[in-house]
């Protein structure tokens, strides 16, 4: 039997969108990006996944259906979703496709699409002092097992910069939307040099994140965003 390993940061990048399901139901939902994770990890709900990784995993849930395309230009009509949702997409994607992968987005939804990120100095310093620490302690491994740590810090995460550009795009388009910070577990003191401790007992890592995320999930912790800092956004745009 195998047992699908759980993170924290990967929960808390879905702990938002998970509750704005809760609250209305969507007959059409898709997600976009973010393999190797998807939502139905911590949630039970039927969606489509559109990714341009085509490898087969055995933890893959039989309630998705997958479509191999490109965030950027997606071959689906206009309006096809109710509900579309991106998180922790935009930092592998070079700067100059951001906008239009997130207008592809909001094109293909017919009533909410949600766009999340790590955004600005917290979540950069974190990516950074990772990436280094792995360069000096185990090349290969940085090679393989962190490369979406490498994407993050060849593309660099989205500044509050990039956030204005974003946002000035979608008021362009005449729709309505809402931005929301928060922090996850990694602004909690010492969550960095504890982390780069860790990920040397790499079996014992996966259990103790995954022992983590339940009672995070049992007892609904939410960090909250200390705006001078910033760690993750999500951009709620309505239809």
């Amino acid at each position: 039997m195998f047992i699908r390993p759980l993170f924290l940061g990967t929960y808390a990048r879905y702990s938002f969108i998970i509750d704005l399901l809760k609250k209305k139901k969507y007959n059409n939902i898709v997600e976009i990006g973010s393999w190797p994770f998807w939502i139905s990890d911590y949630y039970d709900i039927k969606f489509t996944w559109i990714d341009m990784m085509n490898k087969k995993v055995k933890w893959r849930s039989k309630k998705m259906k997958f479509k191999l395309w490109d965030a950027c230009n997606l071959e689906e009509k206009d309006n096809s979703y109710d509900f579309v949702f991106s998180t922790d997409m935009l930092e592998h994607i070079p700067p100059s496709k951001r906008i239009q992968c997130i207008k592809e987005a909001i094109r293909i939804c017919n009533d909410t699409c949600v766009i999340g990120f790590p955004c600005w100095k917290l979540a950069q310093l974190h990516d950074d002092l990772l990436f280094y620490y792995l360069d000096e302690k185990d090349k290969n491994r940085k090679e393989w097992r962190f490369w979406w740590l490498v994407e993050h810090v060849e593309n660099w995460l989205p500044t509050y910069d990039d956030l204005s550009e974003i946002e000035k795009s979608i008021e362009k388009m005449w729709y309505n939307y809402k931005e929301i910070r928060y922090n996850d577990a990694i602004q909690r003191k010492n969550i960095i040099s504890t982390e780069m401790k860790l990920i040397n007992r790499w079996i014992f890592w996966l259990w103790l994140s995954t022992v983590l995320t339940f009672f995070n999930k049992i007892f609904k912790r939410t960090y909250y965003c200390n705006n001078k800092l910033g760690y993750r956004v999500f951009i709620v745009i309505k239809k």
